[in-house]
C-alpha cells in the first residue's frame, strides 16, 4: 500500500493551550523528553483533547476496528530532535495539528519531502522508512493502528 497526504482536513486541531494543559495532567512516566525542547505523550486525558479520540475512533473503523495508539509529539523550537529516519511496526496517520513539520518518505526507492501545514494528514503504511523535522515549533498528533 502506498503512502498518501490529505490537505487542509477538516478535522479538529488543538490550541498550544490545549497541547499545554493535557501534558501537565500526563504522568512522567508517558512522556518522552527529547533533546532540545522535543517531547512526545503518550497520554490523551484532557477534556478538551475528546476529538482526538472520535478521530481515532473513525480511524479503527476504517481499519477493521484494530486498536489506536495515539501520541502528541511537540516541538517547541524548530531545531527540537526527533526519531530521525525510521520505520514503523504498524501503519500511522500524522496530523499535523499546530505549525509547521517537514516530512521525509521513502517507498519504492523514491523520495516523498513534504512541508505539512495545520490539518495535513499524512498516511504511513508499516515498514516505510520516514522522518521528521520541525520547521516551527510544531503539534503532531500520530494515530498507530495496532
Amino acid at each position: 500500500m502506498k503512502h498518501t497526504l490529505t490537505e487542509n482536513t477538516k478535522h479538529w486541531l488543538p490550541t498550544w493551550d490545549n497541547v499545554i494543559d493535557n501534558l501537565n495532567m500526563c504522568h512522567p512516566d508517558t512522556c518522552v523528553f527529547l533533546e532540545n525542547d522535543g517531547v512526545i505523550c503518550h497520554d490523551v486525558l484532557h477534556n478538551d483533547y475528546w476529538p482526538v479520540h472520535e478521530l481515532a475512533r473513525k480511524i479503527a473503523e476504517n481499519h477493521k476496528d484494530q486498536p489506536i495508539t495515539i501520541h502528541t509529539y511537540i516541538s517547541f523550537k524548530e531545531n527540537s530532535k526527533t526519531f530521525g529516519r525510521h520505520k514503523d511496526d504498524v501503519d500511522v496517520y500524522f496530523l499535523n495539528a499546530l505549525g509547521q513539520t517537514q516530512f521525509i518518505v521513502w517507498e519504492d526507492e523514491t523520495e516523498y519531502e513534504y512541508h505539512l501545514e495545520p490539518g495535513d494528514l499524512l498516511y504511513i503504511p508499516a515498514g516505510l522508512y520516514h522522518s521528521t523535522s520541525p520547521i516551527t515549533p510544531r503539534v503532531g498528533l500520530s494515530y498507530g493502528i495496532e
